[in-house]
C-alpha cells in the first residue's frame, strides 16, 4: 500500500529522516508553548499527505532495511551546511536586536549573522556576514550567541549546522 503512494524508496528515506529528526527534537510529540513554531509534525505530515498508519509503515520499513546506518545519515566532522535531509537548528526564543531606542544609532534593519551550533545547542562561533553599523552589529552577534538553541538534527542526531541568523532592529531615529 505504502509502495503504490510513495514508489520511490528515496522519497520514503527522506520522508523517514525528516520524520525521525522531527521526533527526536520533539519526544513527546510536540513543541513546548513557550516555542515560536508551527508544529513541524504537522507540516511534515501535511507537506506528504501522510496518515499515522503511513508514518508507520515507513518507520518500520527503515528499521528492517538499516536506513540509520546510511551514508546519508553520517555527519561531517565540519558542522553541516546544507544537507536535504537537515533539520536546521532553531531558537527556543525570538532573537531580536537590543539597540539605542534613540539618538544617531537608531535604525530599522536586519544585521544578518552567520552561527555554527553544536550539537549540544551551544553556539561554537557567530560572526556578521551582513550588517547595519559596528555597535549593532555586536549586540547582533551577542543575541544570537546568548540564544538558546534546539540542534539541527540529521536522520534523528544531533549534529552541529551552521546557518544564516537575521536579527532585526526596529527603533526610529529621533526627531532632530
Amino acid at each position: 500500500m505504502l509502495s503504490a503512494c510513495y514508489p520511490n524508496e528515496q522519497t520514503r528515506f527522506d520522508i523517514w529522516a525528516q520524520y525521525v529528526s522531527v521526533r527526536a527534537r520533539y519526544p513527546d510529540g510536540t513543541p513546548p508553548a513557550d516555542q515560536l513554531d508551527v508544529d513541524e509534525m504537522q507540516r511534515l505530515r501535511s507537506r506528504y499527505r501522510l496518515s499515522d498508519r503511513a508514518m508507520i509503515a515507513i518507520d518500520k520499513e527503515a528499521r528492517q532495511k538499516g536506513w540509520q546506518s546510511s551514508l546519508n545519515c553520517r555527519p561531517d566532522p565540519q558542522p553541516v551546511r546544507m544537507h536535504v535531509l537537515l533539520l536546521s537548528p532553531k531558537p527556543t526564543t525570538e532573537i531580536r536586536g537590543q539597540g539605542p531606542a534613540t539618538g544617531p544609532l537608531a535604525v530599522q534593519g536586519v544585521a544578518s549573522v552567520v552561527a555554527v551550533i553544536r550539537a549540544d545547542g551551544t553556539v561554537a562561533d557567530a560572526r556578521i556576514y551582513s550588517g547595519l553599523s559596528p555597535v549593532l552589529d555586536t549586540q547582533a552577534v551577542a543575541a544570537v550567541r546568548s540564544a538558546r538553541w534546539l540542534p539541527a538534527r540529521l536522520c534523528g542526531r544531533a549534529v552541529a549546522a551552521e546557518l544564516l541568523v537575521n536579527v532585526p532592529f526596529n527603533f526610529p531615529r529621533a526627531a532632530v
